[in-house]
């Protein structure tokens, strides 16, 4: 019984497919009654046993790699809005070519949107000794003005 509880979502629609349970991972099947199969007369017990494993592994396979792995790791990307950089901001400039210890330290002077919708796509950088004009994706923001 403790086998028989779902680890993927369960829906309340009747028309979507009974949750994934570890009886699916270790007895191929969700209970004690097993789903019909593709039994002909004719083939030995073996024969059809073997078919119905088939068939109970392949709609495991596909019911897990659907339902259960997407739950794993949920997506991130644009789920929270980030405060755009502002003028006077401190951030570190991303150097491709040299290790992130060694980054470089960096005040925004000023911020480039996109007119559409006003987010911050580029932004010009006072270093040490340059200014640069560089992709939001290259800076890290770390102190806000």
């Amino acid at each position: 019984m403790i086998n028989g509880r779902p680890i993927t979502k369960v829906s309340d629609d009747p028309r979507d497919h009974e949750p994934l349970t570890a009886n699916n991972l270790s007895l191929l099947q969700s209970g004690p009654t097993l789903p019909p199969g593709w039994i002909n007369k004719k083939d030995g017990y073996s024969r059809s046993r073997w078919k119905q494993d088939q068939y109970l592994a392949d709609v495991f396979r596909r019911r897990w790699i659907w339902e259960y792995i997407p739950t794993l790791q949920e997506r991130r990307k644009w789920g929270n809005e980030n405060r755009n950089f502002a003028a006077n901001d401190v951030a570190l400039v991303l150097d491709d070519h040299v290790p992130c210890s060694y980054w470089s330290l960096g005040r925004i002077l000023e911020v480039h949107q996109r007119k559409r919708d006003g987010m911050v796509i580029s932004v010009t950088v006072k270093k040490s000794a340059s200014v640069l004009v560089r992709p939001i994706d290259k800076i890290v923001l770390l102190i806000g003005a």
